[in-house]
């Protein structure tokens, strides 16, 4: 066999061709799931030791570890007896390399574990699964699937584990099933680190008064005796991603990029921005209207039309949102009677008895106020003039903001009254701070529409996204009402 052709400097031209392809595969950071690789390197190292091309097996060892490996790789490249490696058996090779792949992929289950066992004072969760999360990465990794940390709010089914809701009702509740979102999760490699802390029943905007204690935000760094509310009610899960438990691209999802975010809008010529004039009222804040101002601003900059909208249903849309929410939930919480499961109470001197001192034990101030308000509204006497009234209006507030689409592409509104509170703060008001910052975020449930939150810290913008046509899911909300009818109410 003739020896391989020299360049001029007395390098071989392979070797000089896998250098490229390595730093090419550094800048890319190309990644595969540890199966996708195993399978490469068996193909590579027969090939490569047939055409004595064995550089090639370190440029696809790069490719399955990912941008991290390619920095070791390249000064690995550079070692003198680099040709020695390059002589041993494909076998032994893969060996060393499975290693490898199953330390690195394991290694972002760990330092996910270690981050939630030293932030605990932030009360995120209200089950840890560390070994479950450990156990799930190996089987996923003998799958040929990348584990990835995960964390599930507790209202979601997880089978053998505690769905408490952060309730003391469902505290002992073991379900026997996992939740389907929560599965499709796991058939992809998701590894479960720990059940989040969040409101009761996912009941609140603040996470402070679920019955595992209260969730405090990472800006705060003493929580000793005040902290900062960190919203909710899926409060454990916000801290969580704040302290960057969950890191990563998943490449199958449309909203990640890995482009920087200056690349990604470098213009929005074109680009209609609404502004609700609703909005600026006397719920929002000097600090919360400065940010607002300076997104509508930062965005006319890039080339987007900031455009004045008007949506004066907006005013009725927390009361509306209150009584149909309140409705909803005392016609679902009425399962949990402590009969076939939840918390039973010792007061048995009869049926009446039980059902009642279970459910007052049970139910935090905020479920019970909730109960109570959506039994009034669904009351024979109140229904029409409540509950049926509400989803009139509710057809009236999605309709307006369907029409206003037709004018812009999007909304930008506050997301919340201003930056968030003191815990102490927040308690002195009873809590109805919680109340007045729904104002902003829930018209988009009403109407149906996909929104987005945008942080910069500690203060908040809301993206109203648009879908062109009314969707299927956006049908005309019953009991049919004329457009007259809808304004005269």
């Amino acid at each position: 066999m003739q020896p391989p052709p020299m360049t001029h400097d007395g390098i071989d031209p392979r070797r000089r061709l896998t250098q490229r392809r390595l730093r090419e595969c550094g800048r890319r950071g190309v990644r595969q799931t540890a199966g996708e690789g195993r399978g490469r390197i068996r193909r590579i190292c027969a090939t490569g030791r047939l055409a004595c091309c064995q550089f090639l097996n370190i440029f696809f060892i790069a490719m399955i570890l990912g941008g991290e490996a390619v920095t070791v790789l390249n000064e690995l490249e550079q070692c003198e007896n680099l040709e020695g490696l390059l002589l041993f058996p494909p076998t032994l090779l893969l060996n060393h390399v499975s290693i490898a792949v199953e330390a690195w992929v394991m290694q972002r289950i760990e330092a996910a574990i270690e981050c939630a066992i030293k932030s605990r004072k932030y009360g995120v969760f209200i089950t840890e699964t560390f070994d479950l999360a450990r156990s799930q990465a190996q089987s996923a990794v003998k799958k040929g699937l990348t584990p990835f940390p995960v964390v599930v709010k507790d209202c979601f089914a997880v089978e053998g584990y505690a769905m408490t809701c952060a309730s003391k009702m469902l505290e002992n509740y073991v379900p026997p099933y996992t939740a389907t979102v929560v599965q499709r999760l796991l058939d992809k490699g998701g590894c479960i680190v720990g059940k989040a802390n969040m409101d009761e029943f996912c009941m609140g905007t603040s996470s402070v008064l679920g019955h595992f204690g209260p969730v405090k935000s990472a800006l705060t760094e003493d929580v000793a005796e005040d902290w900062l509310v960190p919203g909710g009610s899926s409060g454990g899960s916000a801290v969580a991603v704040q302290l960057e438990m969950m890191t990563g691209i998943d490449s199958q999802d449309s909203t990640s990029t890995e482009l920087p975010l200056s690349a990604a809008c470098s213009s929005l010529s074109g680009l209609r921005i609404g502004i609700p004039k609703e909005y600026h009222n006397e719920f929002l804040s000097d600090d919360a209207w400065e940010v607002w101002n300076h997104a509508a601003n930062l965005l006319h900059r890039k080339g987007a039309k900031i455009v004045e909208v008007s949506l004066p249903h907006t005013k009725y849309s927390l009361v509306c949102y209150q009584v149909i929410s309140a409705a909803d939930i005392a016609s679902n919480m009425a399962r949990y009677d402590s009969i076939e499961y939840g918390h039973r109470s010792k007061n048995e001197k009869s049926t009446f008895d039980l059902y009642a001192s279970s459910r007052s034990e049970a139910f935090n101030i905020v479920v019970k106020r909730r109960i109570m308000a959506g039994n009034y509204f669904l009351m024979r006497e109140n229904r029409k003039q409540f509950f049926d009234k509400a989803l009139r209006v509710r057809q009236a507030i999605a309709r307006e903001i369907y029409d206003v689409f037709g004018s812009v592409d999007l909304l930008l509104t506050p997301t919340a009254t201003g930056p968030p509170p003191l815990f102490s703060r927040l308690r002195q008001g009873f809590y109805k701070r919680e109340d007045q910052d729904d104002f902003y975020t829930q018209p988009a449930n009403l109407a149906g529409k996909t929104n987005d939150g945008i942080s910069n810290g500690e203060k908040t913008v809301l993206f109203y996204f648009a879908p062109t046509p009314m969707p299927k899911t956006g049908k005309p909300i019953t009991p049919k009402a004329s457009h007259e009818e809808e304004l005269a109410v």
